[in-house]
């Protein structure tokens, strides 16, 4: 009859998130409050937002805010934006502070003269990376290259179609890049898996422990004849083997402490399955691969695509190259760990 027919539309449940009603029809959303639209698979929502449509310069000033942040230009030098929520930039972050309780969305990239720092919770998204300081609590996502930045992700480090060229990244639950390192051997430092820099701590802590153990040993040693003739000993004698009864005791509760935060530690910055590097195109010399305790140096150009894990070869633990397409392995010379002689350390990221 000339008249449109509606066809039968599929059940559907969406979660009404915050700032959002159902209106008398039964079937429109309605904000209740003014926002950004936050829509994804638990549900739709509307969240406060703290919008500046210029750059972060002398014009505004440094913002901090409970909501998310959305900064429509360049977070120039030295302003900082930090926020409890997420932060999206669409312009680029400069020698600046960004710290954000959730994820970091840079549309530009960040370009930080050893200068920027950029903090999140979550995720960090960026277009390029160069001379940056970047933490996340989640993964870092970089679409085209990072080049001479300190990287430290406690999810995976991804990389897939740019390169990784120069400065130290670590990668709790594994990485992927197209390209490592350059032609000009530049020297470039990264790390999967456990954090060698935790477990570099926890060798220090083990040589203090050592040390009150051996100084515990002593006090004992010297205290059981004392305590053999304890009715014979006058009252200064007596005080004096509390004494050392009271310090080898203290002694003893400060290792167990020890002990405890060590463990605490490693269990942190241990990744919650087996993790490996993969590298689609190419490794080039002067690539520096640790993998927990055990590092291992790329002396030639090593084409792609390959996996970098640890595996067992005559019962011991060695880092070894998987290609891919052929499934050859080949087992990398490696040598334990040393924090005076990694970039980590001189990434403070101690």
């Amino acid at each position: 009859f000339g008249k449109p027919v509606e066809g039968e539309r599929p059940l559907c449940s969406i979660a009404l998130g915050e700032n959002i009603e159902l209106a008398t029809d039964g079937k429109t959303l309605m904000a209740t409050k003014a926002g950004r639209l936050n829509v994804n698979r638990h549900g739709v929502s509307v969240v406060d937002v703290v919008e500046t449509k210029s750059d972060v310069d002398f014009s505004t000033g440094n913002i901090e805010s409970p909501t998310d942040v959305l900064i429509g230009g360049t977070i120039r030098d030295t302003f900082s934006v930090k926020s409890a929520k997420s932060i999206a930039v669409r312009g680029a972050i400069e020698a600046a502070v960004v710290e954000a309780g959730t994820d970091v969305q840079v549309s530009g990239g960040v370009a930080g003269r050893s200068q920027s720092i950029v903090t999140a919770g979550g995720q960090i998204t960026s277009k390029f990376c160069e001379e940056a300081h970047l933490r996340a609590g989640g993964d870092i996502v970089i679409v085209s290259e990072c080049i001479n930045s300190r990287l430290h992700a406690n999810g995976r480090l991804l990389i897939p179609g740019g390169k990784l060229v120069g400065g130290y990244a670590y990668a709790r639950e594994g990485a992927e890049i197209s390209v490592l390192g350059n032609e000009a051997d530049r020297a470039t430092e990264i790390a999967i898996g456990v954090d060698p820099v935790v477990l570099a701590k926890s060798s220090q802590a083990d040589a203090v422990v050592k040390k009150k153990r051996e100084a515990i040993a002593k006090i004992r040693e010297k205290i059981q004849p004392l305590m053999a003739q304890l009715k014979r000993l006058n009252p200064q004698q007596r005080e004096r083997a509390t004494e050392l009864m009271y310090e080898a005791d203290q002694m003893e509760a400060e290792i167990l402490e020890t002990e405890r935060k060590k463990q605490q530690e490693i269990a942190g910055a241990s990744p919650d399955r087996k993790v490996c590097l993969l590298v689609k195109h190419t490794i080039f010399p002067g690539v520096k691969v640790v993998l927990g305790d055990k590092v291992a140096v790329f002396r030639n150009e090593r084409r792609g695509p390959v996996k970098i894990e640890r595996r067992l070869v005559n019962r011991v633990e060695e880092i070894c190259v998987v290609d891919q397409i052929s499934g050859s392995v080949t087992t990398m010379p490696g040598y334990e760990y040393r924090l005076q002689d990694s970039a980590a350390e001189k990434a403070h990221l101690v």
